[in-house]
């Protein structure tokens, strides 16, 4: 029995799971890049998005301080326009 030829059919089923192994392999190979890749793509956002709120927080910090910069000189302006106003005024 050992000497009769395989049957073409088993031919086929013995040889497709080496076949099958060599489909999966990259397969899985593109599945592990493409999670690497978009995981690098997340961090990368994550770093970014950092940055950007850092420099954010400190444009509006500037923003704040010359804000109120602003307020101190008209408060100084007007505490000395009403005290020439006052000196003005004829004394009763």
């Amino acid at each position: 029995m050992s000497d009769e030829p395989t049957p073409p059919e088993q031919k086929i089923n013995q040889s497709q799971p080496a076949e099958q192994k060599s489909q999966i392999a990259p397969f899985f190979l593109k599945l592990i890049i493409g999670g690497i890749s978009v995981y690098i793509v997340i961090m990368l956002g994550f770093i970014i998005l950092t940055g950007t709120r850092e420099a954010r927080d400190s444009m509006r910090r500037k923003e704040i301080k010359q804000n109120l910069t602003q307020i101190g000189i008209a408060l100084e302006q007007y505490a000395a326009q009403e005290e020439s106003d006052e000196s003005s005024l004829p004394s009763k």
